[in-house]
């Protein structure tokens, strides 16, 4: 098949229509581009006690529990927790109402075949980082294979995306509607910095929120 523009032809491979999923992900995001007044706050975090906290606790935790601690796990911990102390944030603008969950429900961005999904983890500020990893990977598992019911991809009120294990350095995500905010993080990475008066390595992690400005 060909396509034929003013500059002359151009060869095609496939020519797919936009259907399922993939339809679904395209329309909710280009909604929440529309009608969501995106702005992105970027903070770089020394992650070095993250670092040696994950280094000490993985070959116990794995031992014990049989499951393997990732940087994902403390981060859902971590964003868990700010919300429940900022509660503002953990929020969503909807019919002209701006509305406060008290329940703090993250969603976790993971890639599948088809596309995304975000399953759900309830009330996560309330579990410990080995019932969150046990959790993560229950979830991701389902994803991949397709067995994810309805209740494990609603109810989010904010959404946690992760690339880093892509080497990706940092991004902004569209936000989750009717979610008001969504969390970007990149790869952990080694950069000199200033401590103390004198110059070492540390590791750093970008970090980008893209918040709904209206909120």
């Amino acid at each position: 098949e060909k396509v034929t523009h003013a500059e002359g032809e151009i060869r095609i491979k496939s020519s797919t229509a936009l259907k399922g999923m993939r339809k679904v992900i395209a329309e909710r995001m280009s909604y929440s581009k529309k009608n969501i007044p995106h702005l992105v706050l970027n903070a770089k975090a020394d992650v070095n006690a993250l670092v040696k906290l994950r280094e000490k606790l993985k070959d116990k935790i794995l031992s014990s529990y049989g499951v393997k601690i990732t940087y994902t796990d403390f981060l859902l911990k971590i964003c868990s927790v700010a919300l429940s102390e900022n509660l503002e944030i953990n929020s969503s603008l909807q019919d002209k109402k701006y509305i406060i969950y008290e329940d703090v429900n993250v969603g976790l961005a993971v890639s599948i075949e088809d596309g995304l999904i975000v399953p759900t983890f309830y009330k996560c500020d309330r579990l410990d980082i080995i019932e969150i990893a046990k959790k993560r990977v229950e979830l991701v598992n389902k994803a991949r294979e397709g067995k994810l019911s309805l209740e494990e991809i609603t109810n989010g009120t904010f959404t946690l995306t992760n690339l880093g294990m892509f080497n990706i350095r940092s991004f902004s995500a569209i936000i989750n509607p009717p979610q008001s905010a969504i969390l970007s993080v990149g790869e952990i990475y080694s950069s000199p910095a200033v401590i103390d008066g004198e110059i070492r390595p540390r590791s750093f992690m970008e970090l980008s929120l893209s918040c709904d400005h209206r909120v």
